[in-house]
């Protein structure tokens, strides 16, 4: 195997770690959440990204499906973009190469409605893109760490040389935008996407819609 990508993507996650967190912005990847994170949680997190990519990389995905940012019951607690801790038993087989993600929670695992209606599609057109968010860590209202918060568009900016590296590691064929901030965070940069209706907010059937338009039936 070339270990140049496997370089790459020790880079990406130097990166992704450097990142502080703030008054509205947590990193799940440095830091610890003192109401729901276990010992080492984010140590946990950074194995579970690092298994997820480098299983990505003997997947060799065409596509690249890119969200908004990491949500608080999401990325926030499983270290995996798109893939909850409810998800860590059904989701590796998706991938070629067998993986173990571990959980770095200590609370319950709870269910995504976004994340199973992404699950569900990818089931139906049987191969695995890579699943990312525009901004890898989690956006939050200040005073309220447990909420999710729209990234603004200079966080979009700054956390595009992160989806700059990814394309550069795994070479897509295709990106596919999951709703408008994560489309706005590919074309800031001249990143060609293709748009999708974001499932949540009633946006399911629009979602499923967009993805079988792409895909085709």
């Amino acid at each position: 195997m070339n270990h140049l990508p496997e370089s790459k993507i020790d880079l990406l996650i130097k990166q992704i770690v450097e990142i502080e967190s703030s008054p509205q912005l947590f990193n799940p990847y440095r830091d610890t959440c003192p109401i729901h994170d276990a010992a080492h949680a984010p140590e946990i997190r950074r194995q579970n990204l690092s298994r997820y990519l480098r299983a990505q990389l003997n997947n060799a995905p065409k596509d690249m499906w890119i969200a908004e940012a990491g949500g608080y019951n999401g990325l926030r607690r499983s270290g995996v973009p798109l893939v909850p801790e409810s998800d860590f038993q059904t989701f590796p087989h998706f991938l070629a190469k067998p993986v173990v993600f571990c959980k770095a929670t200590k609370t319950a695992a709870m269910n995504i409605k976004t994340a199973k209606y992404i699950r569900d599609e990818i089931e139906r057109i049987g191969r695995l893109p890579l699943l990312w968010n525009s901004v890898l860590v989690h956006p939050h209202r200040v005073g309220k760490p447990l909420s999710n918060r729209k990234p603004t568009r200079q966080e979009l900016r700054s956390y595009t040389p992160i989806i700059e590296l990814l394309i550069e590691i795994f070479e897509f064929q295709r990106i596919i935008a999951i709703g408008r901030t994560a489309e706005e965070a590919c074309l800031s940069k001249g990143v060609k996407c293709h748009y999708v209706r974001h499932p949540s907010m009633g946006g399911a059937a629009a979602f499923r819609e967009g993805i079988r338009k792409i895909y085709g039936d």
